[in-house]
């Protein structure tokens, strides 16, 4: 399990990513990960939910 530190660290990582550029094109590029954006959607809900506590 994450300290709260840590999901606050990685919501601004997925932020940023977003910010940046296509995270999806990046995770599938990169990593090989077929994600939708609404799974990116519910995914930061949930760290930004565990980052506030």
């Amino acid at each position: 399990m994450l300290t709260t530190r840590e999901y606050q660290i990685l919501y601004a990582v997925m932020e940023f990513c977003n910010e940046t550029g296509d995270l999806r094109a990046r995770l599938l590029g990169l990593y090989g990960f077929n994600v939708t954006q609404q799974e990116l959607n519910e995914l930061k809900d949930k760290v930004l939910q565990l980052a506030t506590g």
